[in-house]
């Protein structure tokens, strides 16, 4: 029997604990949107002096393709009060902290895409170029009001069962998992 794909990435021993793991990453998320230095406003993110200095978490590993200052997870925005959370959207990222200014920052389609899904969704009629003109509103009016924070997860195939996993048990109104 195969071990594994072609890039030796290992599949699921039918003994491992998958549904455990994917539990804690969903309670992490959960109890860092909830404790002071372990969520943050976006606007406090986004004027803070460096981001990876908000978080204690060690970026990813140095042999990682992708920027030794950056991190790999799961990551969540959602409202918080006193008696509820509500999680709008969560994500994977090789580099979190580039695709949370992506979200917060940047005004195209691609890189900003959750703030163009609601574009669209209340003007389905604008031109693409119309509605671009309209995400930097968006993030401000509906983005920018909500916490973040994120859960390191190194294993690529974990990363990809998380986001699915974690939606769909934490509820988060704005993904869907529809193909491009």
């Amino acid at each position: 029997m195969r071990k594994g794909n072609y890039k030796g990435e290992k599949y699921f021993d039918t003994s491992f604990k998958l549904l455990t793991k994917l539990d804690a990453i969903c309670d992490t998320l959960i109890e860092n949107i909830k404790i002071k230095g372990k969520n943050y406003t976006i606007e406090m993110i986004i004027n803070a002096k460096s981001f990876n200095d908000l978080w204690q978490v060690t970026p990813n590993k140095h042999d990682n393709k992708y920027s030794k200052k950056e991190f790999k997870g799961v990551y969540a925005f959602a409202t918080v009060d006193k008696t509820k959370t509500d999680f709008k959207y969560i994500g994977i990222s090789q580099t979190i902290k580039r695709r949370f200014f992506h979200h917060t920052k940047r005004i195209t389609r691609q890189e900003a895409s959750w703030a163009y899904l609601m574009v669209k969704r209340d003007f389905p009629n604008l031109t693409l170029q119309q509605r671009e003109k309209k995400i930097p509103e968006y993030q401000k009016k509906f983005i920018h009001p909500l916490k973040f924070t994120f859960c390191p997860v190194d294993d690529n195939m974990i990363l990809h069962i998380a986001e699915v996993y974690c939606v769909n048990k934490l509820k988060a109104y704005w993904n869907s998992f529809e193909t491009h």
